[in-house]
């Protein structure tokens, strides 16, 4: 038994599986079972159990007299980020501008480094070639 982590890119969740091992005389095969064990929680990092009907949701605490009222989202529309998601957003936005940034700067002088390798590789290697001594062919 073993704990497996699967990526799903489609839903951008990471769902946990409890997988055993077995072999498959019929087929001569070794086969493998799997059994959900809930997914993980992306800003968390732990692992939520998920139910039988679409998923774990722990209960809500209310004050007595009050109803908490839930709007349905319409397929194809996404929830309105407050405006602190939107900073934050933009912060890393900006981060990973800076990221590629400071990459391509170090990837141009990778490269001005390869190419004055190069140089050299190439005037050692002629040099070599020069001090090898050619057969005479003329017999």
């Amino acid at each position: 038994m073993a704990i497996v982590k699967c990526y799903d890119r489609k839903r951008d969740i990471t769902y946990v599986y409890d997988s055993t091992c077995f072999f498959d005389e019929e087929q001569g095969k070794y086969r493998y079972k799997r059994r959900l064990i809930g997914k993980i929680n992306p800003e968390t990092g732990e692992t939520v159990p998920t139910g039988k009907h679409g998923g774990y949701h722990p209960k809500k605490e209310e004050k007595p007299g009050e109803q908490a009222v839930l709007e349905p989202l319409r397929p194809g529309r996404k929830k309105k980020m407050p405006d602190d998601e939107k900073i934050t957003d933009e912060a890393k936005l900006e981060e990973a501008l800076e990221t590629i940034r400071r990459l391509k700067e170090e990837n141009t002088e990778y490269k001005r480094k390869y190419l004055c390798l190069e140089k050299q590789y190439n005037s050692l290697v002629s040099g070599l070639v020069d001090l090898i001594p050619k057969k005479n062919t003329d017999i």
